[in-house]
């Protein structure tokens, strides 16, 4: 299942663009100001995976304004799709037998058992986190793929810890702020519409996951 993927530029403005917009979006609020990013407490790595320099500390300094490191920290922040996620495609039996070992989730799960909340409009109470992460990316509207999304940042909170932005908790406090609003109030869908686009923007990146038994993010 192929999910829209976003294309790099070699143009050096709109690489800059990209990661001023990361900076800002770590040092923002999530959801109303719900859920707060803090890089400062992404514990430290030593030897990234795809590059020395994705430590913890370095990926720190440079969203706190540091031009002391010269290279694309968007290279050290790695996403998977909900394509990815959804039980069945070839990349992702060894990514689901790593979240079964680290937490005993599996794609059976029913939505409301893991987040506490939802899921939100259009999907039954019972839905389990397979059926919503293998619905068509290009078929469902942004107020399903907010669940959709959420799903996935917490399975990439899970596996890959701090290559990601988020906590698991953090995902799953976020989308209930969110689907608490449109609860609440049934015009109001904005932080719905705007919780999926903020986790969209982070699983569509790099995915580093696949059915390689040796992969990094497998092992403690």
């Amino acid at each position: 299942m192929a999910d829209d993927v976003k294309t790099e530029s070699d143009d050096k403005k709109q690489l800059e663009g990209q990661v001023e917009s990361r900076r800002n979006f770590t040092k923002s609020g999530i959801a109303g100001g719900a859920v707060l990013m803090s890089l400062l407490s992404r514990p430290a790595l030593g030897t990234g995976f795809t590059d020395p320099r994705c430590s913890g500390s370095v990926l720190a300094s440079i969203d706190a304004g540091s031009s002391l490191h010269n290279f694309d920290p968007e290279a050290c922040r790695m996403g998977c799709t909900p394509g990815f996620w959804c039980y069945g495609q070839p990349p992702d039996t060894k990514a689901w037998d790593r979240i079964k070992q680290l937490t005993g989730v599996d794609p059976w799960w029913e939505f409301s058992a893991l987040f506490g909340c939802g899921p939100g409009p259009g999907f039954a109470q019972g839905t389990e986190l397979n059926q919503i992460l293998c619905i068509p990316n290009e078929n469902t509207s942004f107020l399903k793929q907010s669940a959709r999304h959420s799903i996935a940042a917490w399975l990439n909170a899970t596996i890959m810890s701090g290559f990601f932005e988020l906590t698991p908790q953090q995902v799953v406090n976020g989308y209930c702020t969110a689907y608490t609003a449109w609860k609440n109030n049934n015009n109001n869908t904005g932080p719905l519409i705007n919780w999926h686009s903020q986790m969209a923007s982070l699983n569509e990146r790099n995915c580093p996951l696949n059915n390689d038994a040796n992969n990094f993010f497998y092992h403690d």
